[in-house]
């Protein structure tokens, strides 16, 4: 595919694909020839080819010319690789361009301009340019199906559909190339007479292919890889079992051929069905799913998936005569006609109970309230859902709804609605304080407060006017904790979500200790390492612990232990602290001892290669990422633990010996200078 961009003779942009680049083991590259040279990268996994722009299956070996060419694909989704502006990419089917220039195409391409995606169809022949087919739209994930065929006496006729949209595009064109090579690829574009970076895609497969009205049956010395940059950067998987499939993916990691047949519908129950509701969709070869069931070109939401039964949720779609398919990743089912009939109108036959607190469960009889839950308003508040079906449907009453008449709207996933004015919302009992224990706390410690019709909403508390943070609460019990105020008796207040209060006074604040250190576990360790401390008096809010005047990392705290992580201060004797809110603990010493020496045991591979991850085995690295560096260049780190490291080598690296250096984040290093860059 080969992309002219502002044509300043002609002021506009035209767009034409191109033949087969092959690149040789030597570099060359021959434009619409084939090198009969093996690359090293295609020959490593038992592919037989390998070019700069294209990446698929090729036939060659026909004894006669192909008249026809035929296959089905899933849009890929492309992405911005992060390092060029504009990527682009295209997939289709064509006789020719493999061991020559001419070539007869079709199919789909995507291209990623500054962060954007943009998806088109066309079709072919070259030398002519690319023709787009603006009245055919292309979205990923669709399912397209395209054939080229030979008329006769010189005439082609290209066909290309959308079978997700239900969209066809058909043209009869002259065409006098050789037909000697029938294609299936996957291709980066030339760009103004340059290939093109290939746009990030995601995996997709080619099936249902066809070659001369018969399998191609496929051979992994058909498929080829395509390199550019010295990088492989789009790669097949093996044919299927079939030989009339193959998968291609992104990157140098070949995919697993596809190994399900095309998906067919048997029967669908009911016969007649309505939007929301329960459609069975039974036949063959669904897989394990979950794949894609559109109604009218609209997805269905899937409720079940196994390889002979889908259960689907009918989407919003008009009544009559509507197009069913379900597609898989090896292609789109032949469609079938279901009846869509309009949803008939919900009633509401009784409602229990009738009178209801907030937060109650209550239970709603009618008919027509459909298999798909809707929603259930009160007093213009959406109620929970906890169950749903034609017949019933129990919903919890919103906590904050306030006492009185609340009329009862249902609404179905058909957007019918029906209303019922025969429920009562009951005034909540007003709260009550029981207990609160214990009665005399610190400030930051949690208490509990013990009563009844607390409510189901959270409530919110006040100790001494201050509000304090609600921890837990049901209608019997709310945990607090002590916000800071005065010392003495303070009133508790808890006021429920329908504006109800209580107060009880008997409730002290005292002074809160100072913290003591009673031990330390380990008493001595190196930076990084976790140390337990115990004691008294640390509260339940989480305050300080300072080593050698440093700030150090908190990974637990209670009232009676701490642990914190050895900051990144001195080896030796250092000052430990710990301050709370009650004040500053007596200073104690910890000993920080030096951190064991990093070392390099095993470098993999050795001589390493520009551009590839380089392993790193050894010891004594740290928790904490440091850094990997070749001669002071430094490299990506993809993965770091103390006894292995992961790191990509850039691309511009010199050949040759090399220093290889790891420096923790201590600032400790270890070298390997047997090292050589490939």
């Amino acid at each position: 595919m080969t992309r002219i961009i502002k044509i300043v003779s002609l002021g506009v942009s035209v767009l034409a694909l191109g033949a087969l680049n092959l690149q040789a083991d030597t570099g060359v590259i021959a434009t619409g020839v084939r090198i009969p040279l093996k690359s090293p990268y295609a020959a490593a996994q038992g592919l037989g080819w390998n070019s700069l722009n294209w990446s698929g299956y090729a036939l060659t070996a026909a004894t006669q010319p192909y008249h026809s060419i035929s296959g089905t694909w899933q849009v890929p989704t492309v992405y911005s690789d992060g390092n060029h502006s504009s990527t682009f990419g295209s997939n289709w089917i064509g006789i020719d361009g493999f061991n020559n220039s001419d070539l007869i195409q079709t199919g789909t391409g995507e291209e990623v301009i500054s962060g954007t995606a943009q998806y088109f169809a066309w079709w072919e022949i070259l030398p002519s340019p690319e023709t787009l087919i603006p009245t055919m739209v292309v979205q990923p994930g669709n399912t397209m199906h395209a054939s080229i065929t030979n008329l006769g006496n010189g005439e082609w006729q290209i066909t290309l559909q959308n079978l997700t949209l239900h969209e066809s595009f058909t043209t009869d064109q002259s065409y006098s190339g050789p037909a000697q090579s029938a294609e299936w690829i996957q291709e980066a574009p030339t760009i103004n007479g340059s290939i093109s970076t290939l746009d990030p895609y995601s995996t997709f497969a080619f099936s249902n292919l066809s070659v001369n009205g018969g399998n191609p049956m496929l051979e992994p010395s058909d498929g080829g890889v395509m390199i550019q940059n010295n990088v492989q950067v789009s790669t097949p998987s093996f044919p299927s079992v079939t030989g009339n499939s193959f998968a291609v993916a992104y990157g140098s990691q070949m995919p697993a051929p596809p190994t399900a047949l095309i998906p067919r519908i048997d029967i669908t129950l009911p016969e007649m069905v309505s939007t929301g509701q329960v459609l069975e969709i039974f036949g063959l070869n669904f897989g394990n799913g979950p794949g894609q069931v559109t109604i009218d070109g609209v997805n269905a939401s899937v409720n079940a998936w196994s390889s002979n039964l889908i259960t689907v949720t009918v989407p919003k779609v008009p009544a009559g005569p509507q197009v069913l398919t379900v597609t898989t990743s090896t292609g789109t089912s032949v469609s079938r006609t279901i009846t869509v009939i309009n949803p008939l109108q919900p009633t509401i036959a009784n409602i229990f109970p009738s009178v209801a607190l907030p937060g109650t469960t209550v239970r709603l009889m009618g008919r027509n309230l459909g298999n798909t839950p809707g929603s259930v308003v009160l007093d213009n508040m959406n109620a929970h859902i906890d169950s749903w079906s034609p017949y019933m449907v129990t919903f919890t009453v919103p906590s904050d709804v306030k006492p009185g008449p609340a009329p009862i709207t249902l609404i179905t996933a058909q957007d019918k609605s029906v209303t019922d004015s025969q429920f009562t919302i009951a005034q909540p009992p007003s709260p009550v304080i029981h207990d609160i224990y214990p009665s005399t706390a610190r400030i930051g410690q949690t208490v509990s407060i013990f009563g009844s019709n607390f409510g189901m909403a959270k409530p919110s508390v006040t100790i001494g006017g201050v509000s304090a943070t609600v921890e837990s609460w049901s209608p019997y019990r709310i945990t607090v904790m002590v916000p800071s105020v005065p010392f003495g008796t303070e009133p508790v207040v808890v006021t429920t979500s329908d504006g109800s209060t209580v107060k009880d006074a008997s409730f002290t604040v005292i002074n809160t200790a100072a913290p003591s250190i009673r031990m330390d576990f380990p008493n001595q360790a190196p930076v990084g390492t976790s140390v337990r401390l115990l004691g008294n008096n640390f509260g339940s809010q989480t305050g300080t612990v300072t080593l050698g005047g440093t700030k150090a990392t908190i990974q637990s705290w209670s009232p009676y232990m701490i642990t914190f992580v050895v900051p990144n201060v001195s080896a030796g004797s250092q000052p430990l602290v710990v301050t709370t809110s009650g004040g500053q603990s007596t200073q104690t010493t910890f000993t920080v001892t030096p951190a064991p020496s990093p070392y390099i045991s095993t470098v993999y591979p050795d001589p390493a290669i520009p551009g590839y991850p380089l392993r790193i085995m050894g010891n004594n690295f740290g928790s904490d990422k440091g850094t990997v560096d070749i001669n002071g260049t430094p490299l990506t780190i993809q993965y770091w633990t103390p006894y292995f490291i992961e790191a990509v080598l850039p691309t511009n690296l010199a050949t040759g010996s090399a220093t290889l250096t790891v420096t923790t984040a201590s600032g400790a290093t270890a070298t390997d200078t047997n090292f050589s860059i490939k």
